[in-house]
């Protein structure tokens, strides 16, 4: 693969992560906080709000692992199936290193 054709998916998924992002935020978060669900889930839960965030992205995990068995197994897969399941989870990601900043969650405020 050359430089290009990476530059391209890279520029691909990274659009893709930021308009689902946006189209999630609207449905999960408020306008003063994106990790306002996974705080919500932990006081229902009375767990912390990063392993609520664990098992949410957990899904998206196994979803990804049964993709790559299929891959391994020879079985087709979508690009447009896989783009969807591999961004999902990287904004579970980008979500996890964003609570790792959160004042009210992490330990690392931004300074």
């Amino acid at each position: 693969m050359t430089v290009e054709e990476f530059k391209k998916i890279q520029d691909e998924f990274l659009q893709e992560m930021a308009s689902k992002l946006q189209f999630k935020r609207d449905e999960y978060a408020t306008d003063t906080d994106v990790l306002i669900n996974f705080k919500r889930g932990a006081e229902i839960s009375g767990e912390h709000p990063i392993d609520v965030l664990k098992m949410y992205a957990l899904k998206h995990e196994v979803s990804l692992h049964d993709l790559f068995t299929d891959i391994a197994n020879g079985t087709e897969v979508s690009k447009e199936l896989f783009l969807e399941k591999a961004t999902d989870f990287a904004n579970y990601l980008l979500l996890a290193y964003a609570m790792f900043f959160d004042e009210e969650v992490g330990s690392n405020a931004l300074q």
